[in-house]
């Protein structure tokens, strides 16, 4: 693996787990856009067959999950990003909704205050 892309998994995973510590500063807003994705995809796979703890972390990493693409989006361009997010088998199933959703998804996070601002946030 050429050392650009592994510094860019390594990005994505800083991302990610900092992205958790975001959401969880946001958890009302959370919890009212995971009462939305839940309608929007009522029969997600088992928790367990696509790596999440619960049906609820399934729901709540599409929102980190879809905040992690943007933050790569903006730091090292959309075409890697998508890439690398298709790329991650670590949430096979909410990757391939990220990736197929992003419009959709990312209008409940703007509808619920959850888009991250990096220059106001």
């Amino acid at each position: 693996m050429p050392e650009e892309e592994d510094d860019n998994r390594l990005l994505a995973v800083f991302l990610h787990e900092q992205i958790h510590w975001f959401e969880e500063r946001h958890d009302a807003a959370t919890d009212r856009a995971i009462k939305e994705l839940m309608q929007m995809y009522p029969d997600p796979p088992d928790h367990d067959e696509i790596g999440t703890r619960s049906e609820y972390s399934t729901y709540l990493h599409l929102i980190v999950n879809w905040l992690e693409l943007d933050a790569l989006d903006h730091l090292i361009g959309e075409d890697e990003a998508r890439a690398l997010t298709d790329e991650d088998d670590s949430y096979r199933w909410v990757n391939q909704r990220v990736l197929a959703d992003t419009d959709e998804i990312g209008a409940v996070l703007k509808r619920h205050d959850l888009i991250i601002d990096p220059g106001g946030q």
